[in-house]
């Protein structure tokens, strides 16, 4: 039954997401021109965007440091030998740290370079330099610190300034250029640095509507196959629309481009080739995908390669202290083909060039013109096979190649070096890019404002509040609806089913919200929550009740991935542990009321309304969230962010989308899953009572096949093209060793925790809003312990210490338990209070600083499905915990009573303290010697439990002891990401 179940709860949720997401595609509302900014004064001093404070030389040379080259010759100093090839292409912003000093370099071709400038400049002025109104105040600062500061300073053999300081003098041209900025139009100060220096400029500052940077002047002689003049008033998104999976890394951009410091500037190096010797090229490199067909053979074949060059890029990027506008400089490079081969670097250029077919940005080849040249480029350079890849873009701030050849992201069978030109990109290969999900995250992380925070971390705090209320009084009303079926010893069987429907949602959750998006898994999280809770309150029989808690379960465990998920997207590591506690903050109030409101709800109705009432309550609480995730998303389209990305999937018929869900979401695998543990689980649960049934049909059966089923995942797992457990990720120990954390924590403490509940109202004599309020002492006290060590752990940076101590307090709290674990006297019941406590401070020292963990090791890409992992690992230590607690309650605890309870003379007696002990609790108060029987029955089970659950501390504190311990920073994640920065 439960395979049956799990089997069609996994196809509802698959069709019920599907239907939204696929009908609801919006396309991205249509371009509309940026208004003007204003038109700001250089000596204007508010220190705003696009707004220069008055700034003086000395104030910038304060700024940073250049270090002199009194003894520089440029005439005896050879080019740069830039080869920045790699044997596999991955599009990522590739930084290097740089040198004030390095901003411009210069070599014997300057003169040559700059007289070839000046008749760029006067052929196509219109083309190679123009500004808007926001862009004078940066070209102001820029020409002033490079004119008066800079040149003279860095190379005092080739420039120098009059005694006067107004007026610089260039050695090698002759020229005299005035250094103050106001002496020019801004139009002119552009055509003077153009014939000062060799270096290409984009000057950007972020639009004052929506902080995305926007190119606000440039002055580009050298462009590499696009108009420059296009580029002027475009986000960093339209200036590379063009360019092949942009989207990728356009977030992280944006991102990078915020946080850069004055006097931190950075560099780096992007290569390609082109079959000419010409510096100014604003078309014909490039080669759209309509324009494939066109070409000739004589197109392929009439390559000369004597002309052809490897075109590479040293650029630089540097914050200007006034206008805080960004400056993006580059200076090119040629090298002839025979310079390489004389390098004896030939074949490793060849290589290169194949490599970047097995990289992630599919379509560059086509884009560069490669299926032109490719050919006739590697057969010059002596390779030894045929290549058809070409080299990435050359836009300003395209990215740089970056890869290995063990990367694990890198298609094989693309990468091959006798490849072909590759065929239409099939469903099953999407998985190579970026997760769309993970994207529309990205773009929406980059356009956050403070009040955007205030409202996404509000709506999560009141759908957590609604969930924990929920979950709390659901969990003490649970033995209520289970005993008023007579079968209160299924209480371990139900539980165990949830926590394996939980552990299959959770990575399952995680591939939706990847592929789908954030605010559809929040949506699909309030049907399932309804649908169950609706199951649960009209059920008659347990197995009704059993469905319905789990179909609440997939939406309960949803939202809880999706939140940490959130929280993840949005924070930096350092700060992760502190904002994941955000969604338990509801637990320090829920605590103290929750056995109030239990108590109240039951005096006036029965458990089924107490229950039903949620399917009201929980969809108003997620509307705050998902409003706010709405709007943010709606501004990040309108800002333009995920210009140049188009859902690839969304364009796939209906049958291939199927297709490629059906392998992306490894619905096999999910069947495997849920019949491997619910099979081999669920049996140990239904074995004991007063006859017990080990080798019954409807026990042995399922134990067999699920051990048989075991192989069969496995197998799956390693084969499948997208597994849900994807093993090449677990083999770092700062992910399996969370991992085991995960397993042992939910597995110890359901030893003590399963029965609980129970265990309080009838051997510690608790009335029902104690016994509540006791059993949520574990996550009071976790809460706040992990709200300060948040704090603490922002300014210490670090986790692993936390986590080694948590895990060996948690093993001192199982042995109160041992000691405290029935009775009615005082000292008892403060004892099981106090180990409760102790485990609370234990549990928040190591469950969620172990998730941050794991979470920083990851790349962004990887973290929704290595969190849901995660919590799927949570949550088959529940179903361990639950099975194991469960198979020694219906084993020991029937015995047990039957034993104590026969000298009562009442064959029912026993029976009827197994059903329903509430009752039974209710009928024998306190002092007779029925009650004691039935409290010492409890004790002696609860000893074995609490025995197991201490030994499975043992490798709880081993796995912590293992988990490395980096020093978390201010960045997304610890990981540098291939696809993406």
């Amino acid at each position: 039954m439960s395979l049956t179940i799990g089997v069609l709860l996994v196809l509802l949720l698959i069709a019920a997401t599907v239907a939204g997401w696929r009908l609801s595609g919006r396309s991205p509302p249509p371009h509309r021109p940026a208004l003007p900014y204003p038109h700001p004064s250089f000596n204007d001093k508010r220190e705003k965007p696009g707004n220069a404070k008055q700034t003086t030389d000395e104030d910038i040379h304060n700024e940073v440091k250049i270090e002199p080259l009194h003894d520089f010759s440029w005439q005896d100093t050879p080019p740069l030998q830039l080869r920045p090839f790699k044997p596999k292409y991955h599009i990522t912003m590739a930084i290097q740290t740089s040198s004030p000093s390095e901003l411009i370099i210069m070599d014997k071709n300057y003169l040559d370079r700059v007289t070839a400038r000046k008749a760029i400049l006067a052929s196509h002025p219109e083309v190679v330099k123009g500004y808007i109104p926001s862009g004078i105040a940066p070209i102001r600062e820029l020409y002033a610190y490079i004119m008066a500061t800079y040149l003279p300073t860095r190379y005092p053999t080739m420039f120098s300034l009059s005694p006067n300081r107004t007026t610089l003098h260039n050695k090698i041209t002759s020229c005299l250029s005035p250094v103050s900025p106001l002496a020019l139009p801004p139009d002119e100060l552009l055509s003077t640095l153009a014939i000062t220096i060799e270096d290409d400029i984009f000057l950007l500052l972020p639009d004052p509507a929506t902080g995305l940077h926007r190119c606000v002047a440039f002055l580009c002689c050298h462009p590499s196959g696009f108009d420059p003049s296009t580029k002027l008033d475009q986000t960093l998104a339209g200036i590379h629309g063009p360019v092949p999976s942009y989207g990728k890394i356009g977030a992280s951009m944006e991102k990078f481009f915020s946080k850069l410091e004055v006097g931190k500037p950075v560099k780096r190096v992007n290569w390609g080739l082109q079959t000419h010797k010409e510096l100014y090229t604003p078309s014909g490199n490039h080669i759209h995908e309509h324009e494939v067909g066109s070409l000739t053979e004589e197109d392929r074949e009439g390559i000369d390669i004597s002309q052809t060059r490897l075109r590479v890029e040293l650029q630089t990027l540097t914050r200007l202290p006034g206008t805080r506008g960004i400056v993006f400089s580059f200076k090119t490079f040629l090298y002839g083909l025979d310079e390489i081969r004389g390098e004896g670097r030939g074949e490793e250029l060849a290589v290169a060039v194949e490599g970047l077919r097995g990289g992630n940005a599919k379509g560059m080849w086509v884009y560069k013109g490669g299926v032109r040249w490719g050919e006739r480029v590697c057969g010059a350079t002596r390779c030894p096979v045929i290549f058809s890849l070409g080299p990435r873009a050359q836009l300003p701030f395209a990215m740089a190649t970056k890869g290995s050849d063990d990367d694990p992201t890198t298609d094989r069978a693309e990468s091959s070096p006798t490849t072909k030109e590759a065929p239409p990109l099939p469903a099953a290969a999407l998985s190579d890019e970026k997760s769309p999900g993970v994207r529309r995250a990205e773009a929406l992380a980059s356009v956050l404002t403070k009040a955007d925070y205030v409202f996404i971390f509000f709506g999560v705090f009141i759908i957590a509040f609604a969930y924990g209320l929920d979950g709390m009084l659901r969990y003490a009303y649970q033995p209520n609806a289970t005993a008023s079926f007579s079968k209160h010893s299924l209480l371990a069987t139900v539980n165990v089913l949830r926590s394996v429907i939980a552990a299959a949602a959770q990575p399952t959750s995680a591939r939706i919200a990847d592929i789908f998006g954030r605010v559809e898994l929040v949506c699909l999280s309030v049907f399932f929550y309804t649908l169950g809770t609706v199951l649960e309150a009209t059920s008659q029989n347990v197995e009704t009740f059993a469905t319905g808690a789990l179909i609440y379960q997939i939406g309960y465990t949803m939202i809880i991935l999706l939140l940490e998920v959130i929280i993840a997207d949005i924070t930096t590591t350092r700060a992760r542990l502190l904002f994941s506690y955000i969604p338990n903050a509801s637990f320090l109030v829920l605590t103290w009321v929750s056995g109030n409101i239990s108590s109240a709800v039951l005096a006036v109705t029965t458990w089924r309304w107490a229950i039903g009432m949620w399917c009201i309550i929980y969809p108003v609480c997620a509307m705050p969230l998902i409003i706010s995730l709405l709007v943010t998303g709606r501004r990040a389209r309108r800002s333009h962010v995920m210009d140049g990305y188009v859902d690839p999937i969304r364009a796939l018929p209906w049958g291939k989308f199927f297709a490629y869900l059906f392998w992306r979401l490894d619905v096999i695998g999910i069947i495997l899953m849920i019949a491997v543990f619910a099979l081999l689980l669920v049996p140990v649960t239904l074995a004991g009572g007063f006859k017990t049934s080990w080798t019954s049909a409807h026990v042995l059966g399922p134990l067999i096949a699920g051990f048989t089923a075991i192989p069969l995942f496995i197998g799956w797992q390693i084969y499948t093209p997208q597994p849900l457990v994807p093993f090449r990720l677990m083999k770092d120990r700062a992910v399996w060793a969370a991992l085991g954390i995960a397993l042992m924590l939910n597995w110890a403490w359901y030893m003590q925790g399963d029965y609980l509940y129970s265990v309080l109202v009838v051997a510690f004599d608790f009335d029902v809003m104690t016994a509540t309020r006791v059993s949520s002492f574990y996550t009071f006290f976790s809460v706040l312990t992990g709200t300060v060590l948040g704090f603490v752990v922002y300014k210490v940076r670090r986790l692993k210490v936390f986590i080694v101590v948590g895990t060996c307090l948690f093993m001192v709290a199982f042995g109160l338990l041992i000691k405290y674990r029935g009775d009615t006297d005082m000292s008892s019941r403060a004892g099981v209070v106090g180990a409760q406590v102790v485990l609370g401070i234990a549990g928040g020292m190591f469950p969620y600083p172990a998730q941050a963990s794991l979470q920083v090791a990851l790349k962004h890409e990887n973290l929704a499905v290595m969190t849901g992992l995660y919590l799927a690992t949570y949550n088959l230590g529940s179903a361990f915990g639950g099975a194991v607690s469960g198979g020694i309650w219906t084993q020991v605890l029937p015995n047990q009573l039957a034993w104590r309870m026969e000298g009562f003379n009442n064959e029912t007696l026993a029976t009827s303290a197994y059903g329903n002990p509430f009752a039974f609790a209710k009928q024998y108060p306190v002092g007779t010697p029925e009650r004691q029987a039935l409290i010492d029955s409890y004790k002696y089970a609860q000893r074995l439990l609490t025995i197991t659950g201490i030994c499975l501390c043992v490798p709880l504190i081993a796995f912590a002891s293992t988990l490395r311990n980096p020093k978390l920073n201010d960045e997304q994640t610890l990981k540098e990401d291939e696809p993406a920065a």
